[in-house]
């Protein structure tokens, strides 16, 4: 597949389970990390595998106005019992949509996001090989999100629908199937 740029620091050192021979994998071969461990995203091969996502460049915080998608004082107050909440914009680990594409999708499967958010989990998803659908509520974020997949995956960019998934049914069809949904739902 063309994926339109390769990140050489991806290349090098690291290998995709599709170019791995199929005998004698140890689990991290076949995993990234075994599915069954405890995920340490401060572990030295944790560090590197996101050090090289990063040199994507992919910005998935463009397209965020952070006092749009923060808390209000009163969520604060009623979710109190969590500490440090954050108000501002995350940014999803790259290392974790791999290892949760790798573990529970097919090889080249269909990724349903219905609180898709920046544009990370969809580029990492069609880097990869599979077939990513997100849907955000704001237009303003699915725009960043096509321009930077844009600038990544000129011939494989992921599909992100503006609209509500509350009407999921509505913006991709009854009849739409799905291998896996991975999301990161909003707080409130």
């Amino acid at each position: 597949m063309d994926r339109g740029f390769e990140a050489p620091e991806l290349q090098r050192g690291f290998t995709f389970l599709k170019d791995l021979p199929k005998d004698n994998l140890l689990l991290r071969d076949r995993f990234i990390e075994p599915p069954f461990s405890i995920l340490d995203a401060r572990s030295g091969h944790w560090q590197d595998r996101k050090r090289a996502w990063r040199t994507l460049n992919i910005q998935s915080e463009l397209g965020r106005d952070a006092k749009s998608y923060s808390c209000n004082d009163d969520a604060i107050l009623k979710y109190s019992y969590l500490p440090n909440i954050d108000t501002g914009t995350s940014i999803f680990d790259p290392v974790l949509c791999e290892l949760m594409y790798a573990w529970f999708c097919p090889k080249g499967g269909k990724i349903l996001d219905p609180f898709a958010g920046g544009s990370v989990r969809g580029i990492i998803a069609n880097y990869l090989g599979y077939n990513y659908t997100g849907i955000d509520l704001s237009e303003q974020q699915v725009v960043a999100n096509y321009s930077q997949a844009g600038e990544i995956l000129p011939n494989n960019k992921p599909h992100w629908i503006t609209g509500d998934s509350a009407n999921i049914d509505t913006l991709l069809g009854e009849d739409a199937k799905f291998d896996f949904i991975f999301t990161c739902p909003p707080l409130l």
